[in-house]
């Protein structure tokens, strides 16, 4: 992400960086800007509770290094540099995921 940031400031022409200017950038870098995910009152509005915190971000935690996996076409390291940890880190979080997550893994 600040990678990202600071790509974005140093292409930019202004002091300033808006929506659409940003989109722009994200572009001419090949990456696509992503749809925000859903606000978490939707969970609301299908009758579901709300989890507590730390379940959500170990959630989100899983499927981000998921992603990044997936991306990568199974390369840890370049996984764990996507994600900004070390390796080490990833292969603590994968263990730590449990056999579902390592099964996800192609690598």
């Amino acid at each position: 992400l600040r990678n990202v940031l600071e790509q974005a400031v140093l292409r930019s022409d202004s002091a300033q960086l808006d929506a659409p200017q940003f989109a722009r950038i994200l572009q001419e870098t090949g990456l696509d800007p992503v749809e925000p995910p859903a606000p978490a009152v939707a969970v609301r509005s299908t009758g579901q509770l709300l989890r507590p915190l730390a379940a959500q971000i170990a959630d989100l935690e899983h499927q981000a290094i998921a992603a990044a996996l997936q991306a990568t076409g199974g390369n840890k390291l370049a996984a764990a540099r996507l994600l900004g940890i070390s390796r080490a880190t990833l292969y603590g979080r994968l263990d730590t995921a449990g056999p579902g997550m390592m099964a996800a893994d192609p690598g």
